[in-house]
């Protein structure tokens, strides 16, 4: 599912091995893929009940409707918050409304602007005058008007409106009534909501919850692939909305399943089943049949599998420097991590012996989701719809890479430089403690020259963390049957890829491509002055 010119995946430049691991009694479940039978978005999928982070707060959602077609399907619901103004949500006749409701989260987005575009079709032969008013609603029963803005004459064919609000609002549902005589056609680009001036952020990958929502309330399921038969004995939950009902299963083919232990009739946000005898399959599923929040379905932040056996990555020995040199990056100590889960600093990450064994076995040069892919956590994304398994909001953070290496030695006279081939979107790099610089601008180069902080003969630490892009756009997922509009606000981040937020037949690539890039690898070399 990736663009032509840029594939999201790097199969042959992988520098990890996965290989069996038996004798270590390990939650099996980690880093391992995971499907589910619907998602309620893009963010919120199985990929999150495997990555290790436990979360007990409701994540963020939100739903889009419209007086014309009612509520949007999934594919759809994020037109009018997308920061893209060609995806729209239409209505007709003189008079209309389109409705954002903002669900989830501890507490609701403080709101005192509210801007709109729309453009129309009108009917110079009706009488001119138009309104447009801006209510807000908690339960979505009562109704506030917060601002409005009107005008006497004939609206034309576009309509760009600001509306400050008369004080600032908490709102959970924000409607927007329109109403023009001589408009027959509405075609509603944006609704975008504002505090102090600043954009709020109500659509697309920006609020990262680390927990699978599922679309509906009824008959549900999330399983993870355990990569090969397995032997387990306890299986934990960790709920944010848990089920009244279901079970426990485990299959050896994903298609005939086995129940192990039904769920328990309990109120609490985790549950820690413990089997009456060893289990064996290579996936493992829970099977929600009654949610205990019909409203809010199924929100299940972690599911844990623990016992024996199942594959993990292994990095390849790294390569040696060559007779002129030049030593290249490539396999060997490569790591990979989110930033959201490393407290320490670039100094301290750039020193050698920085324990990084919990961070996972990376892809240089490739994309960060290449790194996931290679090294077994998430489903292959060039497959099927497998990238609607994947997390959007969870690739949509920095990410640190780190490697260690020994630096070859350097003659008077000569220098050592590090080569970078491309970085994107941008990245700050550091060696041995001290940061080298950044390197600025979808896939950029960067050289630095280490003559100084590089340790000839002995470990370097190198640390580059990889930003991600300002303005990543919402998922375009490209079905045969509803195509969506091209492309997006991604292209405010130029130079960059706009095929990697969704471009004719090409859904949006989880993390928009961001990684260490560049045809050949990063390189540690010397050269004279």
């Amino acid at each position: 599912m990736a663009s032509a010119c840029i594939p999201a995946i790097r199969r042959r430049t992988s520098p990890r091995r996965l290989v069996p691991e038996t004798q270590t009694y390990r939650n099996l479940a980690l880093h391992r893929p995971a499907y589910h039978s619907s998602s309620y978005d893009y963010n919120l999928t199985a990929q999150l009940v495997t990555d290790g982070i436990k979360e007990t707060s409701m994540p963020r959602w939100v739903s889009v409707s419209a007086s014309e077609g009612g509520t949007l399907k999934k594919q759809e619901r994020e037109h009018l918050v997308d920061n893209n103004p060609v995806s729209t949500v239409d209505f007709h006749g003189t008079r209309g409304w389109v409705q954002v409701e903002l669900g989830g989260g501890d507490t609701p987005f403080e709101v005192d602007r509210v801007d709109l575009f729309a453009r129309v079709q009108t009917n110079g032969a009706r009488a001119a005058g138009w309104t447009c008013v801006v209510t807000g609603s908690n339960d979505g029963q009562t109704w506030t008007e917060m601002g409005r803005a009107s005008g006497t004459e004939r609206p034309m064919r576009e309509i760009k409106l600001s509306v400050t609000l008369a004080s600032a609002a908490h709102s959970r549902f924000y409607r927007v009534e329109f109403e023009a005589a001589s408009v027959f056609l509405w075609n509603v680009g944006e609704v975008t909501l504002f505090e102090k001036n600043q954009r709020v952020e109500v659509g697309g990958p920006f609020h990262f919850t680390s927990a699978w929502k599922s679309a509906g309330s009824d008959a549900e399921w999330v399983y993870v692939d355990l990569g090969a038969v397995c032997t387990f004995e306890r299986v934990a939950l960790y709920w944010i909305r848990r089920a009244a009902e279901g079970a426990v299963q485990a299959s050896a083919d994903a298609k005939e399943w086995k129940t192990l232990q039904l769920l328990p009739t309990a109120s609490g946000l985790s549950d820690d089943l413990k089997l009456t005898k060893p289990a064996t399959g290579r996936y493992v599923r829970v099977l929600m049949t009654r949610a205990a929040s019909a409203a809010d379905g199924y929100v299940l932040s972690e599911l844990e599998v623990y016992g024996h056996g199942g594959p993990v990555a292994r990095p390849k020995p790294a390569p040696e420097t060559q007779a002129d040199g030049m030593l290249v990056l490539a396999g060997g100590a490569w790591r990979v991590q989110r930033d959201s889960l490393v407290s320490a600093d670039g100094a301290a990450i750039s020193r050698a012996g920085f324990q990084d064994k919990d961070w996972l076995v990376a892809t240089v040069p490739g994309t960060v989701l290449s790194s996931y892919w290679n090294a077994g956590t998430v489903p292959d994304p060039n497959y099927g719809k497998n990238q609607l398994m994947i997390s959007d909001s969870f690739f949509y953070a920095d990410f640190w890479y780190r490697d260690e290496f020994t630096a070859p030695g350097v003659a008077p006279g000569q220098h050592l430089w590090l080569n970078f081939s491309g970085i994107n979107w941008k990245a700050d790099v550091f060696l041995n403690g001290e940061k080298l610089g950044s390197i600025e601008g979808g896939f950029m180069r960067g050289r630095f020259d280490v003559t100084r902080l590089a340790h000839a003969g002995a470990r370097n630490a190198l640390a580059v963390l990889v930003k991600k892009n300002a303005t990543p756009g919402s998922v375009k997922e490209k079905t045969l049957e509803t195509p969506d509009k091209n492309g997006g606000s991604l292209g405010a981040d130029n130079p960059t890829y706009h095929a990697s937020v969704g471009w004719d037949w090409i859904p949006t690539i989880r993390g928009r491509n961001t990684g260490i890039w560049g045809g050949s690898l990063p390189t540690a070399k010397r050269a004279g002055r």
